[in-house]
């Protein structure tokens, strides 16, 4: 799994406006990265609710398209007349998975939905128990499972398998881990609806069942004992069970709520860490690929990076971990000033980074901007949180400037890009800031 994005609170502020705004920012987490890996498991879990109305809609468009070059489907002419047009043909698919399989259960060419559903389901829960869901149904067209290196299942639905395929790599794609086609699977209309192509079904009796390796921290600053912490669970049966068994621990130890960071299914949890003693973490499927992860992802860090622990899915722990977090005593501290009121002759801000003090480095950052604009400044919010190398600096598509922290400009693009999204806007990175080294930037807002 990829970088789990540590990640500040955007400092949002309109140009236009004649105060600046109060910029908010979070906690210094213990090696806090971004909660995008509960989303993507859930979004995972519950895909084919949220996708349904979007692929019902593009399945109908194909067979709209079937059905107009399918003579089968045409008004046809007899002695007495036009005849009626025959119905339309359809063969439908359906996938069933459960959270803690390592497969699905598929059948196709079935009659009705309904009938491949309940099919689907059926086959599913007389492996797993229960608990079984929809991953994805059509008809006339396919479905493709992927696989990504946590060991978590992507669907991809596609008019023809080889589209299905690359859709389900797409969309394992987001998150950002290398991913696999296992299987695809593909329903065929018949050209007589009264002759329908046989029923063909993918049921395993056996599946591997995950165990899982999940990271919890806090999700509020705790008390002074629990800093630099992280929960690991491992060696469980279950992902809603893994799951409360580490955040309950996490809120017993520390008295407030926490969150899952990382997680690997059948796989290992792996804790790197940088030259600079930042830790992080990151999953990998097999013990073989820890080495390509780490290639591949301390490239994109500033520092390089090696692996301080790895921890399997199957042996059963339940701990705490120390989780070095060295980056403000490396790089010193930062700030952002920029004036108190709004210039049209001087839309600008002042970033000072590498001071040893962050009083420092917000005073040097005030000074360096009312000299520069001739006009009283302050502050751009607490931006200084000790944890993240870079910082990314933009403007949005309403003038609002935000800033956001990580260790690659990658990461920081993306939690731009998804923030506003989330927000119906774009943005445009302005600078991107090491903030390792010491000095003091005046940086344009205007449009370059």
């Amino acid at each position: 799994m990829n970088t789990l994005a540590l990640r500040c609170v955007l400092a949002t502020v309109l140009i236009t406006t004649a105060t600046a705004v109060t910029a908010q920012t979070d906690w210094n987490r213990i090696n806090q990265q971004n909660d995008a890996i509960n989303r993507r498991i859930e979004q995972q879990r519950q895909q084919q609710l949220a996708n349904e109305e979007g692929h019902r809609r593009s399945m109908e468009a194909v067979q709209r398209q079937r059905d107009a070059l399918n003579p089968a489907r045409q008004p046809s002419t007899g002695a007495d007349g036009p005849r009626t047009e025959r119905p339309p043909t359809y063969a439908h698919l359906a996938v069933a998975w459960h959270a803690d399989a390592g497969d699905v259960w598929a059948t196709w060419n079935q009659q009705t939905e309904e009938a491949g559903r309940q099919a689907a389901l059926v086959a599913c829960n007389r492996v797993m128990g229960s608990g079984c869901t929809i991953a994805l149904n059509a008809w006339n067209s396919s479905i493709a499972i992927a696989r990504s290196q946590d060991g978590f299942l992507w669907t991809g639905w596609g008019a023809t398998p080889d589209t299905a395929r690359r859709l389900a790599i797409e969309n394992c794609a987001k998150s950002t881990l290398p991913c696999e086609v296992t299987k695809a699977f593909t329903a065929v209309a018949p050209v007589v609806a009264s002759l329908p192509n046989p029923t063909g079904n993918y049921f395993p009796d056996t599946v591997a069942r995950h165990y899982f390796a999940m990271v919890a921290w806090p999700k509020e600053k705790p008390a002074q004992a629990w800093l630099n912490k992280a929960w690991l669970v491992s060696g469980v049966q279950g992902y809603e069970a893994s799951q409360k068994q580490v955040l309950d621990r996490c809120k017993q130890d520390t008295g407030v709520v926490c969150e899952i960071g990382q997680s690997a299914a059948n796989g290992l949890v792996v804790k790197l860490r940088d030259e600079t003693g930042v830790e992080y973490w990151h999953t990998a499927l097999l013990a073989q690929h820890v080495a390509e992860r780490v290639k591949s992802e301390c490239a994109k860090v500033i520092a390089p990076c090696t692996v301080v622990a790895t921890y399997d899915s199957r042996t059963p722990r339940l701990e705490v971990v120390a989780t070095a977090i060295t980056a403000r005593q490396t790089r010193g501290s930062m700030a952002i000033a920029w004036p108190r009121s709004f210039l049209p002759t001087w839309q600008k801000v002042v970033v000072t980074t590498g001071h040893p003090k962050l009083d420092d480095a917000k005073a040097a950052a005030v000074a360096r901007c009312e000299t520069e604009s001739r006009n009283g400044c302050t502050l751009l919010g607490e931006v200084d949180d000790g944890n993240y190398p870079l910082l990314g600096l933009y403007r949005d598509s309403k003038g609002g400037v935000r800033w956001y922290g990580h260790f690659t400009s990658d990461q920081i693009d993306k939690l731009a890009n998804e923030d506003c999204a989330g927000l119906g806007l774009s943005c445009k990175r302005l600078a991107l800031v090491d903030a390792r080294k010491p000095g003091t930037a005046v940086q344009s807002l205007a449009d370059q």
